[in-house]
């Protein structure tokens, strides 16, 4: 309290006008692939922020704007393989916007000045991959500010690279790395409250474009970055064997924090989390925990079996950070998950010290129920073991909560997580004696001889209390602090909220787990939203996830195999001109026994440019394509060998050849479904023939 200086916080901004557009987006693939056939990831991008000065050059600064949401509401697609042009429209974007550092609207002249930095960006692409790997991104930035020598373009590059943060894709950039060590430190205020967590947990498991794995280890993500005070790599790095469940309390985890092979800790050293979750919140984390309950040990927690790093990246933190910049506003961070987890860990430390049973802050009902004493007692169990506070040596406090955070000093935590000072008076200053009417003219800036402050109390009254009597009323410091920031007039004190954000308490322990199950359908051939004409694979749907549950041991393997087999996280569509090319090549047959699916054509141009539109998609690379040629002895074979190559087989296919005396020449192509899954070869030909069915080769016969 004696260094004002440190005492730095803010609150999140309100929702955006465009939250519900920008929420619906968060699990879409926001990046443009490199189309390899055309070599367009060679051909010049062109920079959109020219459009944006040109649009403004002849406008006055009033208008601006205005502009802006009219002309320019759709913001560029980020390109797959240089993402810097679009990363340069947003920081100009945002400089017409809000200006800079000092002056609210800048100058044409100084727009041009900031942005015309293109030229030296243009020497430096950088991938989408690349930007969402923190290492990658350092890198890059690292040898960008190398590669100037003048101080003055210098300060412009930097300038850029300090609104990269603003950004979901390079959120987990660190400016402090270029940043003068002669400056005074700065720290990150931003804190989310167990209320705020629990409204982005919700909009992370309903948003009905996200698969259903994909959702459920996005909330799993933001519960350990939360709770677990975790960084973003070691969220990402923890591994099945790295995490176990208190068989006496089920909502007790104990989290190992190590190195592993994907990467180290940041102090290089092995530490143990002791988290106590709510129970509507620890159900999702042992669904993960028991779903990959047969796999390898060394498995990382979150994604599929051999799912690289950068991909569990992308789809599992990625779109946790755009819900928490759709939510809370761009400043904020997944970083801030760990922030805030440290603030209210030190918050329930503090009071079991002070002996408090309930908190005495204004703060909302779920962040409330987080700091009773019983839930306080129950987080510091790992060090209790069942005794009282008063019983241990509250010296070790400080140190046990920097332990938990990975801390060696205190001083660590205090500076860099510990933000504000408004909520450490409370908890030790209380005003018994309330305040008296000439105190509060004083604070609110009353004139002696009005009675505005009569109408403070009698409004305060009736807003706070349910009792029509207003004989006595108790004041604190914490009541009436947000008046005095907010600044309302009295005849506004009606709509003003003591309490931001607020999110009821779940009373069903399934509420989350409902809610992720709700949009979780049965259906598996789906429309598509934005083609009307395409139908979606939905392969995740409740009878798998039924079937994970199951004490079949390979089932999440074999899921495994297909996703990576059949294109990954690219979603699995067949358009109406393939369904038609498909209906054209005849009937299907299908042998579950050998999980296998046929089907006999004639072996010509026409069938093989059907075959290749249909067979040759992603889907189908978890199949296994054998190629029998039943040649008729008379003609010549050359043809259809050379059609075979050209249109039908790869070198990874079975070719056999057969001649017959008698019959046409034709082709029998046989799929063999690889991943070892009677569900999930079943979901694949019910999604090829959803309306008539495939023949069963079994009745046939």
């Amino acid at each position: 309290m004696s260094q004002p200086h440190r005492h730095v916080a803010f609150h999140p901004s309100p929702s955006q006008a465009q939250h519900d557009h920008a929420m619906s987006n968060i699990y879409d693939q926001d990046w443009h692939q490199p189309d390899y056939s055309t070599f367009s990831s060679n051909k010049s991008q062109g920079w959109p922020h020219r459009d944006l000065l040109n649009a403004i050059k002849n406008q006055p600064s009033s208008k601006w704007k205005a502009l802006l949401s009219e002309q320019f509401s759709t913001p560029p697609a980020w390109h797959h393989d240089n993402i810097v042009p679009t990363i340069l429209y947003f920081f100009t974007y945002d400089l017409i916007q809000y200006g800079g550092v000092k002056a609210a609207t800048l100058s044409v002249s100084s727009l041009s000045k900031y942005t015309n930095i293109y030229t030296t960006l243009s020497n430096h692409p950088l991938t989408y991959i690349q930007a969402c790997d923190h290492d990658g991104l350092m890198q890059w930035a690292t040898t960008l500010y190398e590669s100037i020598e003048n101080q003055g373009d210098r300060w412009l590059i930097y300038n850029f690279l300090r609104f990269l943060p603003q950004l979901s894709v390079t959120e987990h950039f660190d400016i402090t790395q270029f940043s003068s060590p002669f400056l005074s430190l700065s720290v990150d205020p931003f804190r989310l409250s167990v209320d705020q967590c629990f409204i982005t947990l919700e909009a992370l498991l309903s948003q009905s474009n996200g698969s259903a794995l994909q959702r459920l280890f996005c909330a799993v993500a933001l519960i350990l970055g939360f709770y677990g005070t975790l960084r973003r790599g070691e969220v990402l790095r923890l591994r099945c064997q790295d995490i176990v469940c208190n068989p006496d309390n089920p909502c007790r985890f104990t989290l190992r924090i190590c190195n592993t092979s994907e990467g180290n800790t940041k102090n290089k050293s092995t530490r143990f989390v002791y988290l106590v979750l709510p129970e509507s919140v620890a159900k999702l984390v042992r669904v993960v925990r028991h779903i990959k309950r047969h796999c390898s040990p060394t498995t990382p927690l979150l994604g599929f079996e051999n799912e690289s790093m950068t991909s569990r990246q992308l789809h599992y933190l990625l779109p946790v950070t755009k819900a928490l910049k759709a939510l809370w506003g761009n400043n904020v961070r997944f970083h801030h998950l760990r922030h805030s987890g440290a603030h209210w860990l030190m918050q329930q430390g503090l009071l079991l010290a002070f002996d408090w049973d309930n908190s005495p802050f204004c703060v909302g009902d779920a962040t409330q129920a987080m700091l009773t004493k019983q839930a306080c007692q129950e987080r510091f169990h790992f060090w209790l073991e069942g005794r009282d506070f008063s019983h241990m040596n509250d010296g070790l406090l400080f140190d046990v909560i920097g332990e938990q955070l990975g801390h060696s000093h205190y001083a660590t935590t205090r500076w860099s997580y510990l933000h504000g000072i408004e909520w450490l008076p409370p908890l030790f200053l209380i005003n018994e004696r309330g305040f008296e009417h000439n105190e509060l003219r004083y604070l609110l800036g009353i004139k002696p001889e009005s009675k505005d402050v009569f109408r403070f109390l009698n409004t305060l009254t009736s807003k706070n209390q349910d009792t029509g009597t207003h004989s006595t009323l108790r004041l604190s410091e914490l009541e009436l602090t947000p008046y005095l920031l907010k600044k309302k007039g009295f005849k506004q004190l009606r709509q003003a909220s003591l309490i931001q954000d607020s999110f009821e308490v779940p009373k069903d322990d399934n509420h989350f787990l409902a809610l992720w199950l709700s949009y979780c359908t049965e259906s598996i051939v789906q429309p598509d939203n934005r083609q009307s004409s395409t139908t979606i694979f939905n392969y995740q749907t409740k009878h798998l996830l039924k079937s994970l549950n199951t004490n079949d041991e390979t089932i999440f393997s074999s899921l495994s195999a297909f996703w990576a087999l059949s294109g990954r996280h690219q979603p699995i569509s067949l358009t109406k001109q393939q369904r038609q090319a498909l209906h054209q090549l005849g009937p299907i047959f299908v042998n579950r026994d050998n999980q296998t699916l046929s089907l006999t054509v004639r072996c010509n141009r026409d069938n093989g440019l059907r075959f290749q539109q249909v067979f040759r998609t992603p889907l189908f690379r978890c199949c296994h394509f054998t190629f029998e040629l039943q040649q008729n002895r008379k003609s010549k074979i050359t043809k259809n060998l050379q059609l075979l190559d050209t249109y039908f087989s790869t070198n990874k296919d079975t070719l056999t050849t057969r001649k017959v005396d008698r019959g046409s020449s034709q082709l029998t192509i046989t799929l063999t479904f690889i991943p070892q899954s009677t569900s999930l070869f079943q979901m694949l030909y019910d999604f090829l023939m959803p309306s008539q069915g495939a023949h069963d080769e079994k009745n046939l016969h």
